[in-house]
């Protein structure tokens, strides 16, 4: 400001992550009127700023909605942006529309597939969920998603 520089997309993004990630929404919606203001447009950090923002208010209907609108707005959803909605439906019982959230996304990209479904799976074994879990790592290997060593060893110890 001192010296009449108007900061970047990239600087308004880290800033934008920083009051989400506190939980501070307020600064976090100012902020996005300032942006507006000097016609900064959205990117996908942008977006995922606000899915973390809205996941760690627990508003995961709102996460949702931002990830709804990112994707219509053509913006690609970074991996990360699935796992904070992910670990927030995780950690407020949505066990079962957790799993329905990762097929929906299933299929049309196999990083996002390897990430969404190795989290979920993961994060269920470590709730004590195994029945979901066993059902989620059936499906990683019917889709040919490849386990990581410790997905591997728990379901060697399913067998």
């Amino acid at each position: 400001r001192e010296y009449g520089i108007k900061p970047d997309l990239t600087a308004y993004n880290y800033l934008l992550t920083a009051h989400c990630y506190g939980g501070d929404l307020t600064s976090a919606a100012y902020l996005l009127t300032k942006m507006e203001e000097d016609k900064m447009g959205a990117d996908s950090r942008t977006y995922d700023a606000l899915v973390l923002g809205a996941c760690r208010a627990g508003r995961i209907d709102g996460a949702l909605m931002v990830l709804r609108r990112m994707l219509d707005d053509g913006v690609p959803a970074l991996y990360s942006t699935h796992a904070h909605v992910i670990n927030a439906m995780l950690r407020n019982g949505y066990y079962a529309e957790t799993v329905e959230f990762v097929m929906s996304y299933a299929g049309k990209d196999q990083g996002l597939d390897y990430e969404n479904f190795g989290i979920l799976a993961s994060r269920l074994i470590k709730l004590d969920r195994l029945d979901e879990a066993k059902f989620v790592l059936k499906e990683m290997k019917r889709r040919g998603i490849n386990l990581g060593e410790k997905l591997k060893d728990f379901c060697l110890c399913c067998n």
